[in-house]
């Protein structure tokens, strides 16, 4: 990858970084505020703040696991081995890497990883 598009990519990072990093901090400040499953609510709204709490903490760990890969993505960057996959050590194809320049694996890699969670 040259240097025009690594700076590209970093950039990009960054801003990923700093976006998700305020959305987490917003998510923290929401749910040490707020917790609806401490009000008086009848079964069915308790019912209801319980599901919406629980997709609150799955999206802030899906954040949470975004943060990590751009992370490691910009430390990458700076060891030169920056949309090389992990797996198979090919160079992944610029198309992916745009639309999701943190990822760690080409696609063939990915769907394998996948379909071995999936059992």
């Amino acid at each position: 990858m040259d240097p025009a598009q690594l700076f590209h990519y970093k950039k990009e990072l960054m801003r990923l970084q700093n976006r998700i990093n305020r959305l987490l901090l917003k998510e923290q400040n929401y749910l040490r505020e707020f917790n609806p499953l401490t009000e008086s609510l009848d079964e069915g709204d308790f019912s209801q703040a319980t599901i919406d709490r629980e997709m609150e903490l799955l999206s802030r760990d899906a954040l949470s696991q975004i943060a990590k890969l751009i992370e490691s993505s910009l430390k990458k960057i700076e060891n030169g081995s920056y949309g090389i996959c992990e797996r198979c050590h090919t160079e992944i194809p610029e198309g992916r890497m745009q639309a999701i320049p943190y990822t760690p694996y080409c696609v063939n890699c990915q769907s394998i990883i996948e379909k071995k969670r999936e059992k």
